[in-house]
């Protein structure tokens, strides 16, 4: 797994410009330039989330559901590291904030992939 302590933060303004674009019925321009913001998104998105190994996207799924529960970042790690210890991650108070805001990132990423497959099923984004 990659160091989570390089990774920055990217803001969510480029899909909330998207959605508001959409969903005001904007014209065919404004729609393509929606779809470039989208696509720069998504870009940015994997640029900071980096390729995971399968189990290293179960592990992340795992801390972000117990950080959903109301856990720490803390305790969603321990609880991640006892389901999935091959994938086990060591934080230390140095680099314990920096994870944290990795995490919730990747929680806020998994939020807004929820919401364009919404947006898909009832047809607002191609």
């Amino acid at each position: 797994m990659a160091s989570a302590a390089r990774r920055t933060i990217a803001p969510e303004t480029q899909y909330s410009a998207f959605l508001k674009l959409r969903l005001n019925g904007a014209g065919e321009s404004a729609k393509r330039n929606s779809v470039n913001i989208l696509k720069q998104y998504i870009t940015r998105a994997n640029e900071i989330i980096g390729e995971r190994t399968p189990d290293e996207q179960k592990y992340d799924h795992e801390v972000i559901r117990w950080m959903r529960k109301g856990k720490s970042i803390s305790k969603a790690i321990a609880k991640a590291n006892e389901k999935y210890p091959t994938e086990a991650l060591q934080v230390d108070n140095d680099n314990l904030a920096d994870v944290q805001a990795h995490y919730e990132y990747l929680a806020n990423h998994d939020a807004i992939n929820e919401k364009l497959d919404a947006l898909k099923k009832i047809g607002l984004e191609s």
